[in-house]
């Protein structure tokens, strides 16, 4: 039977299932919901054992077309709450400064994987679940990343079958290629705010030349990429340099500085390719894994390829230039580390 088949077969069940639970005259939005909520009365969201993502929220594909329901698809973020330290977020709940690293990266986190659900669902969902437990290490927060950047979803889903109750369900292959096919990144779709994507890559760069780019620095085609690069960007912070050979060059030739500030994006955009299939290499074993139990539907993706996708060009960057540069200083001075500790990716 086809997966289009199967899809199709469980319409009519859970069609019918669904009208035995009580329709709210009057449904509350997904945050205002759980405002109203004790936390301490709310279940912690189930998570995958292998790789310690959030078990998705089970949907047919005729939960979007209930009559009497509020169907509207809603984004819904597999990590949870939003105002939690480890999603960029003070003790008291509240975002930490724009410019800092935890904040990119406890943002990325919540951006990087969600669940399209029906509005209806969705509040079934905030009465039941506080949220799941979240990634506490920075290698943890990056494998969380990355594995919901490319679309890992355990087969293992929370069916929530009437308010206040929901029990695990083993997914088909029908139901698992459905629920896949409604995981996204924030801001790919259902009109969410577009730069999220941008902020999700904003974090992969800046990772993997924090904590990746000294792994491979002394590779001889990053070493001398590295060092021309500090060379073009000490030239291009004198305003006098390049300007003397300016005065024999033909109309509408590129000038020296022109010519240095292309070569300059082209070395950080290789530098920075190379960090991020660097700092991809310890997630690719446990997503491996996840694709043998069956819980990628590409089999094909390449995890560095995701990361230099979401990272864009080097050029749409303008903040990254200053941050290569401090950070391959930074490395010019720091002896070799010989032992780094490693954390497990899972928490």
């Amino acid at each position: 039977m086809s997966a289009a088949e199967v899809i199709a077969e469980l319409q009519d069940v859970s069609t019918a299932r669904l009208n035995l639970v009580p329709i709210e005259s009057a449904p509350q939005s997904a945050d205002s919901a759980l405002d109203s909520l004790d936390v301490n009365t709310l279940e912690m969201t189930p998570t995958d054992e292998l790789t310690g993502l959030p078990l998705s929220v089970f949907i047919e594909a005729s939960y979007f077309s209930i009559e009497g329901r509020n169907c509207t698809p809603e984004f819904h973020h597999r990590q949870h709450p939003s105002d939690s330290p480890e999603l960029g977020n003070n003790t008291e709940g509240d975002l930490l400064p724009a410019h800092t690293f935890e904040r990119t990266e406890g943002l990325a986190v919540r951006y990087s994987s969600g669940e399209i659900l029906p509005s209806w669902l969705h509040d079934l969902y905030h009465d039941l679940f506080f949220g799941p437990t979240l990634p506490r290490h920075s290698r943890q927060k990056h494998s969380a990343t990355i594995l919901g950047l490319a679309n890992v979803l355990p087969r293992q889903s929370m069916h929530i079958y009437e308010p206040g109750n929901f029990r695990l369900l083993d997914l088909n292959n029908g139901q698992h290629e459905l629920i896949s096919r409604h995981m996204h990144h924030e801001g790919a779709n259902y009109g969410m705010d577009k730069n999220r994507r941008g902020r999700i890559g904003s974090y992969l760069g800046e990772y993997a030349i924090l904590n990746h780019l000294g792994e491979i620095i002394h590779e001889r085609q990053v070493s001398l990429a590295g060092e021309e690069f500090l060379e073009i960007r000490q030239q291009l912070s004198d305003p006098r340099a390049l300007r003397w050979e300016e005065d024999e060059l033909r109309k509408g030739e590129p000038t020296p500085r022109q010519l240095a500030k292309r070569r300059l994006l082209e070395l950080g955009e290789s530098i920075v390719r190379q960090a991020l299939r660097s700092s991809v290499e310890g997630v690719i074993p446990l997503f491996n894994e996840a694709v043998m139990a069956g819980m990628v539907q590409s089999q094909r993706s390449d995890l560095g390829q995701i990361a230099i996708k979401f990272f864009g060009a080097f050029s749409d960057r303008p903040e990254f230039p200053a941050k290569l540069e401090k950070q391959l200083v930074a490395l010019d001075r720091k002896p070799l580390q010989t032992e780094v500790k490693q954390v497990p990716l899972v928490a």
